[in-house]
């Protein structure tokens, strides 16, 4: 279970006795729990260790690349369907795309198989969107979600508000999640500025 502050949540989809951590569990602590299922010992004995923190070589990438303004990373979607390339039947296909992080929004590209753009949604920071879940089991990968309200849509398919996404390295997921997080903070504190700015000027007319 992750703990945060004094609350406890669930791992979703954790049931063996391996878990890799992610950037999900930076500043949290990590409690674990094993029942014993001999009948002659009973018991539950429980281990809880961190707050756990930033490696320092990611440490210094993420630096890099908020300093930077953002970046663009290499992803790919797997797909069932026939929208994006053709395949065998049954058989998914990877979707070679970029995703292009910036202070001001997020922008997301997928490709076809002759290297043409054929879905771009791009969105500005908010509250909730762009959403990121990074997968408990799968260290590469991760899910996106936009708010089709407020995204820039150039799509050759259907409109699609949620993306099942892969990342080259777990070190690249972690390090995706964290710099969208930091724009999106980063947006949400200057944005409360503003209001506050507006708020006092009105309030001494």
């Amino acid at each position: 279970m992750r703990k945060c502050a004094d609350r406890l949540y669930k791992i979703d989809e954790i049931t063996s006795n391996t878990y890799q951590l992610s950037a999900e569990d930076i500043g949290h602590k990590i409690r674990v729990t094993a029942t014993s299922k001999d009948e002659e010992y009973p018991g539950v004995a429980t281990a809880e260790f961190g707050p756990i923190k930033l490696d320092p070589s990611a440490r210094h990438h993420l630096e890099q690349l908020l300093s930077a303004g953002g970046t663009k990373f290499t992803v790919s979607k797997f797909d069932d369907s026939d929208n994006y390339s053709q395949s065998n039947e049954g058989q998914k296909t990877k979707i070679e795309g970029s995703l292009i992080v910036n202070l001001a929004d997020l922008k997301l590209e997928l490709k076809n198989y002759y290297g043409k753009t054929i879905h771009s949604i791009s969105s500005k920071y908010s509250i909730d969107f762009p959403k990121i879940e990074l997968h408990p089991l799968h260290t590469e990968r991760f899910s996106l979600s936009f708010c089709k309200e407020e995204s820039n849509i150039d799509a050759r398919v259907s409109f699609e508000n949620k993306f099942d996404l892969q990342a080259i390295s777990r070190q690249n997921r972690d390090l995706i999640a964290l710099t969208i997080r930091c724009f999106a903070a980063h947006q949400h504190f200057a944005n409360s500025r503003i209001v506050n700015e507006i708020h006092l000027s009105q309030e001494e007319k």
